[in-house]
């Protein structure tokens, strides 16, 4: 998917929420990374879709806290994988 300001396509507020899941990548590295980028994604093309303000902000907020869920799982499933809690 790609994306560039100067066109135009969303305002910079719009921009920032929907771009807000990448900041998984500082907490969770890898994983947080995969969870942050591809809600991004489906936040940009929310934004970018059809539907009114208030339920673009709506949608693609869910979809933030719909990855920032599936960080916790899936890291969960790496520690116990990997076997890390195991003191």
């Amino acid at each position: 998917m790609k994306f560039d300001m100067r066109k135009g396509d969303l305002t910079w507020p719009q921009y920032v929420w929907a771009l807000l899941p990448f900041g998984l990548v500082a907490v969770g590295g890898a994983i947080g990374g995969l969870c942050g980028g591809a809600a991004a994604g489906v936040n940009v093309s929310l934004m970018k879709g059809q539907r009114n303000a208030s339920q673009k902000y709506l949608i693609s907020g869910l979809a933030t806290a719909t990855a920032v869920v599936m960080y916790f799982v899936f890291a969960t499933l790496f520690v116990a994988l990997v076997g890390l809690n195991n003191t």
